[in-house]
């Protein structure tokens, strides 16, 4: 990866990788979590299409054991 990760990144995959085993990320995942942030600003809030992007970036992340379904 060129260049130093933003802050709100290395906080987000920090968090991922402590309750979700998340392992590595690829520059796939960096364009995701960007796409998420701007489109949080247009959109002032969760919508269908930031929750589209979110479903994407957790999908895209390398886990350290598969994720499981909990209730």
């Amino acid at each position: 990866m060129k260049g130093l990760l933003s802050i709100a990144f290395s906080t987000f995959f920090l968090v991922a990788n402590q309750n979700l085993l998340v392992q590595s990320y690829t520059s796939r995942i960096i364009a995701l979590f960007k796409q998420v942030l701007a489109t949080l600003k247009e959109e002032k809030g969760l919508t269908r299409g930031i929750l589209e992007i979110i479903n994407k970036l957790l999908t895209t992340l390398v886990y350290k054991a598969p994720p499981i379904v909990t209730e």
